[in-house]
């Protein structure tokens, strides 16, 4: 995995309807570094303990229940799955890295882009639309309103013009930065004649391929459960990981999307 694969991962995390959770399973496939570059970023933060994960016991990778309770001396703290679906398993340890798990948020986001720009303003979800408003840019010819849209793709955008999030973030130095002059070009660009914008055209495109990927991921989960139907949804995503269909995915992500 390289780190535009993260970016890509993370984006896509911000754009679902549903959680906004980035687990340990994902955290540790990422490159080295990678952790560090979108917490100092400010992208993602630290939450609470994952409750449940994928039970390393046996083949079956089972999401199941947490137990944490502390030692005899009480000095350290010890967690366990109790497997009550194999009489041979018993209770399995998990290390406390397992539980570790990070947020991302639109609003942390958001902020982190108005920070790069140097925009002043605290960025603003409009409550009907669910865009958050970032504030006014200064181009060389006119003033535009930036917006951050998050939905199937995570676009920023000024008046009818938008650019994919993870088109215009590039990686330097160990940090990430955004294409200052991408955003500006678009602030000072003419409406178009004809109201056609090219980049709605790519990002219908992206859209219909991210269905696509999403319905193939929906068809392997169908014929797996078909096949081994008393496996655990990890399970499942974990094999579609490893067919050409999940390559550079997380099972997270393709968990979240496989069965919609």
């Amino acid at each position: 995995m390289k780190l535009d694969d993260v970016l890509n991962d993370l984006t896509q995390t911000l754009g679902l309807k549903k959680g906004d959770t980035v687990s340990w399973e994902q955290i540790r496939q990422w490159p080295e570094g990678a952790l560090e570059i979108f917490l100092n970023a400010g992208w993602i933060k630290p939450k609470e303990p994952a409750k449940s994960v994928v039970c390393p016991g046996c083949e079956e990778n089972c999401f199941m229940p947490v137990h944490v309770s502390p030692t005899v001396n009480a000095k350290t703290i010890r967690a366990f799955v109790a497997c009550d679906r194999r009489d041979d398993m018993g209770r399995i340890p998990i290390p406390l890295d397992y539980l570790k798990q990070w947020q991302i948020t639109e609003r942390q986001v958001a902020g982190w882009i108005s920070q790069e720009l140097g925009i002043k303003s605290k960025p603003k979800k409009d409550k009907k639309t669910k865009i958050f408003l970032l504030g006014d840019l200064q181009g060389n010819k006119k003033t535009g309103s930036l917006e951050l849209v998050c939905g199937e793709r995570v676009s920023l955008k000024v008046s009818e013009y938008s650019l994919l999030l993870n088109e215009i973030i590039y990686f330097e130095n160990s940090g990430i930065k955004i294409d200052q002059k991408a955003i500006f070009n678009m602030v000072d660009r003419s409406p178009p004649a004809n109201r056609y914008d090219p980049s709605i055209a790519r990002r219908e495109v992206n859209k219909l391929d991210t269905q696509a990927r999403h319905k193939g991921w929906q068809k392997a989960y169908r014929e797996l459960k078909r096949k081994n139907s008393d496996r655990s949804d990890n399970w499942y995503a974990l094999q579609i990981v490893n067919m050409h269909i999940g390559k550079n995915y997380s099972p997270e992500t393709i968990r979240k999307n496989m069965k919609k």
